[in-house]
This record gives C-alpha cells, structure tokens and sequence, in this order.
C-alpha cells in the first residue's frame, strides 16, 4: 500500500483508503460494511488522525494476507493428505471432508453434509454402539478418540477404519468442533488373515526388521520358530539359539551381508528351541532399499523339520543301497522303463 507522509491531502487519503477498502472487502468478505463505511468517513479527519488510522488499516491488511496464506496451507495439507481428514462443526451438525475422506468413502464433493446423523447411516450395525459410546466420552469427558470400526461406502461394501479425533471446548466446556483422520486399514486386516490362515497351514512365520529403528516385528509363528521375543533385534542374541558354529554363522553372516550391502537371503539352519528338540529352519529375507541402503528387512520363517528328515532318510537309504551294490557279488542292475540300465553293480 502506498505510504502515508505526514500532512498528507484528504483527497489523497480519501482515494488511498478507498483502495484499502476494496482490498479488504477481498480478504474479509464478511466484514460488516457499517465499519468500512466509518473508515471512509475519516477522509476528513486531521492528518495526524489520517496518518495513524491508516498505519492502523495496513496492518489490518496484512494480518489479513497472513491470515489467508495460512489458511490456504491448511486447504494444501487438508487435501493432500494420505488419510482421509474431516472438520465436524458440533454445533450446526455439519462435516467437511477432505477430497482423500470422500474419495475413500465415495461421498460427493460437496464442502459439507450432515455430521454425526450421517455418520450413524453408515457405521457397521455391530460398531455403532461402541462407537457412539467413544463420541460422547470423547465430548463428554474429554477421552482420547481413537477408534476402530467398520464403514459402509456408496458402494455398499464395509471397509475398516482406525479413525482419530480431536474435539475443541469453549470456556464453558461446551464441545464446539472436532477435526481427526480416517485410515483405510481393509488391505492391512485382510493380509493379517491371510498371513493367519498361511501360519496355520504351513506353519510359516512372517518377520519384519527395521534397520533405522532396530525394530524387529514377528508374528506369533515366527516368535515360536525363532525362539525370540525381544521387540528390538540383537544379532547375537538371535544368532545364539542356533544349534551348531556353522549355523550360527550362516545367520550372523547373512544377516550382516544384508544389513551391510542390502543383500536378500534364503538359508536353512537348525536351531534347539526351548524344548531342546532339534528344529530345521528356512529363513528367508528380502532387502528394502532407499537410495542403495538398507531400509528393512521382510521376511518369512518356516519349519521344514519333517522335509529334513524326510531328506536324511532318503540319503541314509542311498548309502544303504549303495553300500549293497557295492559289495555284492551277484549281477545286480537299475534299470528304466525303456530297458536302460541306470546303475549296475560293481559286479
């Protein structure tokens, strides 16, 4: 805006307060115009009067402007959000949600619809009690919201969510507004029982290390196998169950050649559980990387103790046959169904 020198005309006033006027009318479209009009007015007030009511309307101005970046980095983050996001003005029972919030949940791209009246429409019949139990604790006694249930989509199917919410109270501790997310975590429950039902067949464990955190997460197969409970991982610790040196040091070898160089691996160790009955392991780990280092780990672990005796038998009866056809002295031969003689005797 242009500056105000002292002894400034009330012409000159007059038309530089007109533009502030205006510029104001476009950051604040809901200021009442009974107080623009009084500004208008002050064109023929003294110029020392002029001079500090105008300083007074720049600053308005820019209050204003800065008021208006950051409500557009609030839309920005709003709508670019992963999970869905949601306003609920408690008072008149309206809800705006972000375009992720009604992508995920097919409603149309109106700014706002009907609040907690909606929300029962849709919410699962086996979730609605708790969650509106969950609402009013929130409300009512100030609880943190955090909240799974099920939602029905336009398209009728019910999906799961983790929804997070914050309510705001006035000086009276009236609820006025409440604003959280919503996390779309079907994919995520329907692995879990995928990952339950795979366990349960083939006794197979999934396992997951974090090389940032040291967080090592496992299913309750893999703990089982690998006879490890800690959350955080130890490699000597983990590498200490293994029954044999040269076990222990394929482990620690494949784990530090991951960690080190991001390299997957597949091995197959034998370990002593805490029942101390021998137990053959197939370990497998596929490498994450972000920029050629290691992120995580992700693997499986499966018992294949029954195929490894099934393997020892077939070679103890290999050497068996083998040591027969040695060093008996009668012609004896392995012949195909073709009539080739696959192994003759030494005779």
């Amino acid at each position: 805006f242009p500056s105000h020198d002292k002894g400034v005309r009330g012409a000159e006033f007059s038309q530089e307060t007109n533009a502030i006027i205006n510029r104001i009318r476009e950051i604040f479209p809901d200021q009442h115009e009974d107080f623009l009009k009084h500004i208008a007015e002050l064109s023929n007030a003294p110029a020392y009067i002029q001079e500090s009511i105008g300083e007074l309307i720049k600053h308005f101005s820019r209050v204003g402007e800065r008021l208006q970046q950051s409500e557009e980095r609030f839309r920005l983050a709003f709508e670019g959000a992963r999970d869905g996001l949601f306003d609920w003005d408690i008072i008149n029972d309206k809800a705006y949600f972000s375009a992720k919030f009604r992508e995920m949940m097919g409603y149309p791209a109106e700014d706002y619809i009907d609040g907690i009246n909606a929300l029962t429409q849709v919410v699962h019949p086996d979730d609605l009690a708790p969650t509106m139990e969950a609402i009013q604790n929130h409300l009512q006694y100030k609880q943190p919201f955090f909240h799974y249930y099920r939602l029905r989509n336009t398209s009728g199917e019910y999906r799961h969510y983790l929804v997070k919410g914050q309510a705001v109270w006035n000086t009276e501790g009236v609820p006025t507004r409440m604003t959280g997310s919503l996390t779309d975590l079907t994919e995520d429950i329907c692995l879990h029982r995928l990952v339950k039902e795979m366990e349960s067949i083939a006794h197979v464990g999934a396992w997951e290390y974090n090389n940032q955190t040291d967080d090592f997460f496992q299913t309750t197969v893999a703990q089982e196998l690998f006879c490890y409970r800690e959350p955080k991982f130890s490699l000597e610790n983990f590498a200490s169950n293994f029954k044999t040196q040269e076990c222990d040091s394929i482990v620690r070898e494949s784990f530090q050649n991951a960690i080190k160089y991001g390299k997957s691996f597949d091995i197959e160790v034998a370990l002593v559980p805490y029942s101390n009955s021998l137990r053959w392991l197939r370990i497998k780990a596929d490498a994450v990387l972000e920029q050629g280092k290691l992120q995580r780990l992700v693997g499986i672990v499966m018992d294949i103790t029954d195929a490894k005796k099934q393997e020892n038998r077939l070679i103890r009866s290999q050497r068996r046959w083998k040591s027969i056809f040695t060093n008996i002295s009668d012609l004896v031969t392995v012949v195909n169904i073709e009539g080739k003689i696959l192994f003759p005797s030494v005779s």
